[in-house]
């Protein structure tokens, strides 16, 4: 049985507060049924370190509320945070990291351009003064949840069924 509230005059403009089965929290939907707060965009990333975690779930929490410009900034501090996090030395330049995850093979030959795109449009968001829309969000996004997949989920898995063979 939903749980919930309607109110309107109009049943053509009726807005709605429900509950969430899974999370128990309130969610408002307006009129034309948009969702605030929306869904986190794209999904969880297992076996990676909490801070990590952390901030890619505040990227993708951004997201849900049009926050596109805090999506490039927090996906562009990942790439650092996931360097480290494979060893980098902490303290050095943002350069740095991003090298270090192509010198070190933490991401794929093909996924190279990926990283590029997420420094390139956080870099935007850090030292110009422009917006980022919603389309550039939502590709670094996707961008940053397959490297922190092959990063850590897809590594953890292998390992996983490695171990079972032996």
């Amino acid at each position: 049985m939903a749980r919930g509230y309607n109110a309107s005059s109009d049943e053509r403009q009726v807005r709605r507060v429900r509950i969430c089965h899974h999370c128990s929290h309130a969610t408002y939907f307006t009129a034309s049924l948009q969702q605030y707060p929306a869904p986190p965009f794209g999904e969880p990333i297992h076996k990676i370190a909490d801070n990590i975690g952390h901030l890619y779930d505040e990227a993708r929490r951004a997201f849900s509320v049009n926050s596109f410009t805090a999506v490039a900034l927090c996906c562009r501090v990942l790439l650092m945070h996931i360097a480290v996090d494979h060893k980098a030395e902490t303290g050095k330049s943002f350069a740095y990291y991003v090298d270090y995850l192509r010198d070190n093979n933490i991401v794929p030959q093909k996924a190279k351009t990926w990283v590029d795109s997420i420094r390139n449009i956080g870099n935007i968001a850090n030292h110009e003064i422009k917006l980022i829309d919603k389309d550039k969000a939502e590709s670094i996004l996707r961008f940053t949840e397959m490297l922190l997949k092959l990063a850590y989920e897809y590594p953890s898995i292998a390992e996983n069924l490695t171990a079972e063979e032996e």
